[in-house]
């Protein structure tokens, strides 16, 4: 089974700082899009369905809503190629913990159970 384990140490970009509106990217976003692309290069992809796990380490972990985290850095591994679409995602876990420091370590593996789902049928 394929896996992959990405760290990296940057404070996640809330949903919330990353857009004006509903459509438009802030500066904000672009530039963390570029920081977290630095971590991103030279990690192989991974096809196919596969399951994902966030751990965000947090120095704000009180005022920190956690599902505002993902969908930024999620787009950024789709950008990066390390996984093909984040409609491919068929099981996601989402951690939160307090830190001295802000880091988000993800972890990426194929699912098996899909590979059964599509191979056998939906039962």
């Amino acid at each position: 089974m394929k896996a992959i384990r990405i760290k990296i140490p940057i404070r996640p970009l809330s949903i919330n700082a990353a857009f004006q509106g509903r459509r438009f990217k802030t500066r904000k976003c672009k530039q963390y899009e570029k920081d977290v692309s630095i971590y991103l290069s030279n990690k192989r992809s991974i096809s196919g369905y596969i399951s994902i796990q966030y751990e965000f380490h947090l120095k704000y972990f009180k005022i920190t809503d956690i599902d505002n985290l993902v969908k930024v850095i999620q787009d950024c591994i789709v950008k990066k190629g390390i996984i093909e679409d984040d409609r491919k995602i068929v099981a996601s876990h989402i951690y939160k913990y307090p830190a001295k420091s802000d880091r988000i370590e993800i972890f990426i593996e194929e699912n098996e159970e899909a590979k059964k789902w599509l191979t056998k049928g939906w039962s």
